[in-house]
């Protein structure tokens, strides 16, 4: 952890922590996992740890976001994402949609208020992080803006001759200090079955609320190989 600050240190840490806990859910059973991690990349159970009642290690993704901390586990690969929108930090939010989002994504926000786009581009850049985790990689932004995010259900519909890439839920919460909260679950294969995440006691004043189920959509085939290079 050498160069990193005291509250990034502080984060490291409880991460790793969190992750550990949620393996072994049981404090007592905390050392019998022990992590390994890539620079980008996240954490992933060591080879050889003392717990053997797992067919496979599991895949782990983690967020933080203003001083909250979300990881997941999951026998797939799995993407996680977690945003505080914070009223104080104005995004200009068809600026940033210029770059990061599809036509169709565009079109959605620009026929939104103005308060509503600042929700908006945060969901969809939840969701979009959400996904690069999932594939393993950092955030590509010469691919970013060809793919396409999308509610299952609703006004938004995948056009013909596309190809559906990956699936995930999104929540909202409200935070202790009345700031939205989203949470974005990605995974590729399958779409995920309905679940609700689990809060610890010291987030027990945050509720989650479902906003929709998404998939991610692409016109060409080929950007999937591309956003991986």
């Amino acid at each position: 952890m050498t160069g990193l600050s005291s509250a990034r240190q502080q984060m490291f840490l409880a991460c790793r922590y969190a992750l550990r806990l949620l393996l072994a859910e049981s404090a007592e059973q905390l050392e019998k996992w022990r992590l390994s991690s890539y620079s980008g990349h996240a954490p992933r159970v060591e080879h050889g740890h003392e717990c053997d009642t797992q067919e496979q290690e599991p895949m782990l993704s983690l967020s933080h976001s203003n001083g909250m901390l979300v990881c997941v586990k999951a026998p797939v690969a799995v993407g996680v994402d977690i945003e505080v929108q914070r009223p104080s930090r104005f995004r200009d939010a068809l600026a940033i949609a210029e770059f990061a989002c599809s036509q169709t994504e565009r079109a959605w926000l620009a026929e939104l208020t103005p308060d509503a786009q600042q929700r908006g581009i945060l969901q969809l850049w939840c969701l979009k992080e959400a996904y690069f985790k999932c594939i393993g990689s950092g955030i590509n932004f010469s691919h970013i803006s060809e793919m396409s995010w999308s509610p299952v259900s609703g006004d938004c519909t995948v056009a013909e001759g596309t190809v559906t890439i990956a699936y995930a839920r999104l929540w909202k919460g409200v935070n202790s200090e009345g700031h939205n909260v989203y949470l974005a679950l990605c995974t590729q294969d399958h779409p995920l079955p309905a679940l609700s995440p689990h809060i610890y006691e010291e987030c027990l004043g945050l509720a989650w609320q479902e906003i929709a189920e998404w998939q991610l959509w692409i016109s060409d085939y080929s950007v999937l190989h591309k956003a991986a290079d």
